[in-house]
């Protein structure tokens, strides 16, 4: 004889949409000597499926230990979790500069969709212009068209211009 049972399968069709992912900031201006910022990524809900969201880097900082390091260029939220993260790091420099920036964007997402715009994270320069010094070189000079050079010399280098404003006195009187 038979049991007269048959085994049947069933297809349940997931009809849920994938979770959209955002990203937010934590922790901008950093210091450039080490301040951290945290950018995490948040699904709008749970999935059941690992989401992976690739970032892009960009801005006028440089990446890779010149002006940060970043932990990751991938953020993987595990199944049945919502977030995950990565860490910005500020790296020291001697070069006087402007505050740089860091932009971090959503380059592609798998098993979600990219809900988010990017976020910027400041990096805050903290290093001092340089001190200028003047040497000067051939004088005495003649009165009928000598020349006489008067050079500037920084004591470090520096990522911005420097502009000298120069002044004259003394007893000679000067024609332009």
């Amino acid at each position: 004889g038979t049991d007269g049972s048959a085994q049947q399968t069933i297809t349940i069709t997931d009809d849920d949409a994938a979770p959209s992912v955002s990203l937010s900031e934590s922790g901008s201006p950093i210091a450039e000597n080490g301040g951290t910022s945290t950018v995490t990524a948040t699904l709008d809900a749970v999935s059941g499926l690992d989401v992976t969201i690739d970032l892009a880097y960009t801005g006028t900082a440089i990446g890779g230990g010149v002006d940060y390091t970043a932990t990751s260029t991938q953020i993987i939220i595990t199944a049945g979790s919502t977030t995950g993260s990565v860490t910005i790091t500020g790296v020291d420099d001697a070069l006087d500069e402007v505050d740089e920036t860091v932009l971090v964007a959503i380059s592609s997402v798998t098993n979600g969709t990219d809900g988010s715009a990017q976020q910027t994270i400041t990096i805050a320069d903290d290093d001092a212009a340089p001190s200028v010094s003047l040497s000067e070189s051939g004088s005495p000079i003649a009165e009928n068209g000598g020349t006489s050079t008067v050079t500037a010399t920084l004591d470090a280098v520096s990522g911005l211009d420097v502009t000298i404003d120069l002044a004259y006195t003394g007893t000679a009187i000067g024609g332009g």
